[in-house]
């Protein structure tokens, strides 16, 4: 009995084993993207190679079977690239290419997998893709509709219900029902809910039980927590927490000209200024981070069992400018990669109280702007 005991052990070790957690990183700068493995228990990264995309290559998804990874191209003609993962080596191999409506900066998926959404900060806009059973995004979009100024994020809620859309210039979130059947958005009642003047609203996710939206603003570097009305799909105000320290010698931010290919850079701004970026959360939902370009510091705040309030704990530095980064699906690393840094920054996350504890840095790109983590089992 102890020997069947044993080999069953055995074969349960060896299972666990077989699963890869794999690393995808967005160099705008070079135009393709990155390829780590990453070991589960130190979260040291090998490269294991980079796929060419194209320039202004920056955000990525995943989709839910983790078989397939979605690029978006900022340079013209603006599109969406289809790769598929290898579920033994991570390798990425280009499937498809189709069109996107402008030049847009955040694209996501429906909890299925079927919908591809996508926002436009240049163009104003969103819009909504097919994603066909074969895992492809072969044709434009299906549906593209006008936004408030600024399009900066879109993102559905956990119930696949309800489709939300920040708009950083004009100050507000738009609220859309989901139809899962055709993938069509329609306004909300109301079609937006109001963020404090001069905020900014940028990058938002869900708590892991879907009761709030938290909402990164990129001008105050404030994260807002929102109730999600479960049934009506509305969102209503709850508090803001502001994740730049007072004594930081940050001033408010201000709206910036949108990335495009060839474009003469901006006039220098003296005044050192708020530039919020990304937000994440831990999987169990307990701390959250934000990270801000101006100062290269990465904020981590805690998050209230009950009530989902947050508390600002403490900042890190981190890499040069960062603008993106991500926590691994256990929810024991977080890596954050840096605009104006050829390095990638592995952190420990402590289970008691959600420090980062650095773990490492690691060869990069030019230009990161965006990371993917996502865990293969092989087969």
């Amino acid at each position: 009995m102890h020997r069947s005991i044993a080999i069953l052990c055995a074969a349960l070790l060896a299972g666990i084993s077989s699963a890869k957690e794999m690393v995808y990183v967005a160099n705008a700068e070079d135009g393709d993207v990155g390829i780590y493995a990453m070991d589960a228990k130190s979260g040291a990264l090998t490269p294991e190679g980079r796929e060419p995309a194209g320039n202004l290559v920056m955000a990525l998804t995943i989709n839910p079977s983790h078989s397939m990874l979605y690029a978006m191209v900022r340079s013209t003609p603006y599109r969406v690239i289809s790769y598929a993962i290898d579920q033994n080596s991570g390798a990425l191999s280009k499937k498809a290419e189709a069109p996107l409506p402008d030049n847009m900066v955040y694209i996501s998926l429906d909890a299925t997998g079927r919908y591809l959404f996508s926002a436009s900060y240049a163009g104003d806009k969103v819009s909504v893709s097919k994603v066909g059973s074969d895992g492809l995004v072969s044709d434009a979009p299906f549906q593209v509709l006008p936004t408030g100024h600024n399009a900066h994020c879109i993102r559905i809620d956990r119930g696949n219900k309800f489709v939300f859309a920040t708009n950083l210039g004009s100050g507000q979130i738009l609220q859309y029902r989901f139809d899962p059947a055709t993938g069509k958005l329609s306004e909300n009642d109301p079609p937006a809910i109001k963020s404090p003047s001069d905020y900014g609203p940028r990058h938002m996710l869900f708590s892991p039980d879907n009761r709030f939206l938290y909402v990164l603003h990129e001008l105050s570097g404030a994260v807002g927590q929102y109730a999600l009305d479960a049934k009506t799909g509305t969102l209503s105000e709850v508090g803001f927490t502001a994740t730049v320290p007072a004594d930081a010698g940050l001033q408010p931010g201000v709206p910036r000209a949108p990335i495009a290919a060839g474009a003469p850079p901006p006039a220098p701004d003296p005044t050192p200024r708020i530039w919020a970026a990304d937000l994440q959360m831990t999987p169990d939902g307990r701390f959250l981070y934000a990270s801000e370009r101006t100062g290269s510091k990465l904020a981590q705040l805690s998050v209230a069992k009950d009530s989902g309030k947050l508390t600002y704990d403490r900042s890190y530095p981190t890499e040069t400018q960062p603008r993106g980064f991500r926590i691994d699906p256990e929810g024991h690393f977080l890596i954050a990669a840096g605009e104006k840094s050829d390095q990638l920054s592995v952190y420990r996350i402590e289970t008691k109280d959600g420090a980062l504890t650095p773990a490492g840095r690691f060869p990069g790109g030019k230009g990161a702007v965006w990371v993917e983590i996502v865990e293969l089992s092989s087969r």
